[in-house]
C-alpha cells in the first residue's frame, strides 16, 4: 500500500487531477487481468465489454490539441510522465488486491492483515524519514 501511495504522491504533482481521476477506471481493468492471471478467475462476458468499454473511452479524455503530449491519441496518452506513473500506482494497487486475496483465501483475514502490519511497518518508517523534505509552494 505504502507503494501505491508514493507514486500517487508524485502523479499529483506532475498532472492534470482531471485526467489522473478518470483513469481510476482502469483499476477494475487491471485487477480483472491479473486475477486472470495469478488467481486463475476467468473474466464474464460481461467483464470483457466492460473492459472494451474502458479502453476504448479512454480516447475521449485525451487531450488532442496540437502541440500536447497526448496529440497522437491514445499513443500518445502514455507519454506523459504522470499518467505513466498513475498506471504504476494502480498496477501495484491491483497486484497487492490479488495477492492480499490469496493470501486471504490460504490463511483467515486475521493472519494475513498482521502479517500485512508486521512486514509493511519497517518499509512505512524507512519511507517517513527517509522522504525528501519540502517546503509549502516548492516543486
Amino acid at each position: 500500500m505504502i507503494e501505491f501511495d508514493t507514486c500517487i504522491v508524485a502523479v499529483l504533482r506532475s498532472a492534470d487531477l482531471s485526467v489522473l481521476g478518470s483513469i481510476n477506471a482502469y483499476k477494475s481493468v487491471v485487477s480483472l487481468l491479473l486475477g486472470t492471471l495469478l488467481l486463475g478467475e476467468i473474466p464474464t462476458l460481461m467483464g470483457g465489454i466492460g473492459i472494451l468499454l474502458i479502453v476504448s473511452g479512454s480516447d475521449f479524455i485525451v487531450d488532442k490539441a496540437s502541440g500536447s503530449p497526448q496529440a497522437a491519441g491514445l499513443a500518445g496518452f502514455f507519454k506523459s510522465p504522470g499518467i505513466r506513473l498513475r498506471f504504476a500506482a494502480l498496477i501495484l494497487s491491483a497486484m497487492e488486491a490479488s495477492f492480499l486475496k490469496k493470501a486471504v483465501l490460504l490463511s483467515s483475514p486475521v493472519v494475513t492483515f498482521s502479517s500485512g502490519a508486521f512486514w509493511g511497518f519497517p518499509w512505512l518508517l524507512w519511507c517517513c524519514f527517509s522522504w525528501p523534505k519540502s517546503t509549502p509552494g516548492e516543486k
